[in-house]
């Protein structure tokens, strides 16, 4: 015996429920993916006049023991990036422009490593 409703038939959707259940049991799910962070923190540099960028200015790791490590220089853009593992263990990153003041960045005992990247402006310095 076969009830029908609206012109379906109560086997059809019987069938069609088994196989649409079976698709599902067979149905591979995606592999979770493990959020990688990026390997390296940029650093945007720009001045507090104008929020103008700083290419060229120089950028330098303050070991524990107080070394000065320089790093490079930021490009046209004013971002220099640096790989995290570098700065492992590291106590201050300095940022120098010819015409501004030096800036600091804390690194031991901060959360900034967390991050994929950070911004400093530097103040400018005239002599008259």
């Amino acid at each position: 015996m076969s009830i029908s409703c609206n012109g379906v038939s109560s086997r059809m959707v019987v069938i069609f429920c088994c196989l649409f259940l079976q698709a599902c049991a067979h149905q591979e799910l995606a592999p979770q993916r493990t959020v990688v962070p990026h390997s390296s923190l940029c650093i945007y540099v720009g001045s507090t006049q104008g929020g103008v960028v700083l290419p060229n200015a120089t950028v330098a790791l303050v070991t524990r023991d107080g070394r000065i490590r320089p790093l490079g220089v930021t490009d046209d853009l004013g971002v220099y990036c640096v790989p995290k593992q570098e700065l492992q263990g590291a106590l201050l990153l300095l940022v120098c422009h010819d015409v501004h003041f030096c800036g600091a960045l804390r690194i031991e005992g901060t959360d900034l490593l967390q991050y994929d990247d950070t911004y400093i402006r530097l103040a400018v310095f005239a002599m008259r």
